[in-house]
């Protein structure tokens, strides 16, 4: 089921929620019951991976190669790319490679990378 984020009279905008790939009824049911569908009216991409990160280590100013797939999630371009949770310079973006600069961290270690699309379709 996806969250609503927004709603209105003519339009409803959600995020949705995980499902398997391929095409899928879209059914808005109102507060009085009333049912409306579209068959196939949204299609579930194939998720979008990191495959291998280069360097995996660096400090502030480091340019940061992020390779995978699916990384626009149906959009045409990266929106945001953290990693350990601190913002990084987008370089260059495609559907399977990203470089990013590193920002300044005041956390040392591991961190998860989070990579978001214009689509809003998020890679972790």
């Amino acid at each position: 089921q996806a969250i609503i984020t927004s709603q209105t009279n003519t339009e409803v905008v959600v995020m949705a929620s995980a499902g398997t790939t391929g095409n899928k009824t879209v059914s808005i049911i109102a507060d009085t019951g009333a049912v409306t569908s579209l068959d196939n009216g949204f299609t579930y991409l194939q998720d979008s991976a990191i495959n291998l990160v280069s360097p995996a280590q660096g400090q502030f100013g480091t340019f940061v190669s992020i390779f995978g797939d699916s990384f626009f999630g149906g959009g045409t371009a990266i929106t945001s790319v953290t990693l350990g949770g601190v913002a990084a310079t987008i370089v260059s973006g495609a559907d399977d490679e990203i470089v990013v600069r590193a920002g300044v961290s005041a956390q040392l270690g591991v961190g998860n990378i989070l990579i978001t699309s214009d689509t809003g379709a998020v890679t972790l």
